[in-house]
């Protein structure tokens, strides 16, 4: 299935990208990203580029946390978004993109599948072994031990100002 073809619908495509597979040599793959849906057909004007920077750890959180603070920086009235992922990376995906956008943005996600499996039968390939059991690991963690470093800052600075220490486990109520 081409890229794009998810995506006809949108009315705005925007690519953000965070991966450590990404050749600086070529620009950021946000770039390369939309490069690729202009290519399979998608109209230049429908498609905006959002770098997020490269990162060994919460890519990405980091991709969305860079389309939050653009959509802020344009003063964006966007309500809902849906994301084009990995099928397997999905769940996480939204995870990740509800924490950074908070509540006032609806997070839907396209699933497109690995084109080096057969999604329905993963546990036949090494890859799809090796892909459903970091993601499963990866979602527990995003799930119950990721703390947004933004939050973390925030509710170390109003507890200083109180004579207390607190770490994220204990302290704030999280999402």
């Amino acid at each position: 299935m081409p890229f794009a073809q998810p995506l006809t619908n949108s009315k705005l495509a925007i690519t953000t990208v965070c991966s450590r597979l990404e050749d600086p040599s070529r620009g950021w793959a946000a770039n390369q990203g939309a490069a690729r849906l202009r290519a399979e057909g998608l109209a230049p004007d429908r498609i905006q580029a959002v770098p997020s920077r490269i990162s060994d750890r919460d890519r990405t959180y980091s991709a969305a946390r860079a389309l939050r603070d653009w959509l802020n920086e344009h003063h964006s009235s966007v309500r809902a978004i849906n994301v084009l992922t990995q099928d397997v990376h999905a769940r996480r995906t939204r995870l990740l993109f509800e924490k950074a956008l908070g509540e006032r943005t609806n997070v839907g996600v396209i699933a497109v599948g690995n084109p080096d499996y057969d999604a329905t039968r993963w546990w036949r390939y090494s890859e799809g072994v090796r892909d459903v059991i970091s993601e499963t690991i990866a979602y527990i963690y995003a799930k119950f031990f990721f703390w947004p470093r933004e939050r973390w800052v925030m509710t170390m600075t109003s507890l200083s100002g109180q004579g207390q220490t607190s770490s994220p486990t204990t302290s704030a109520t999280k999402h």
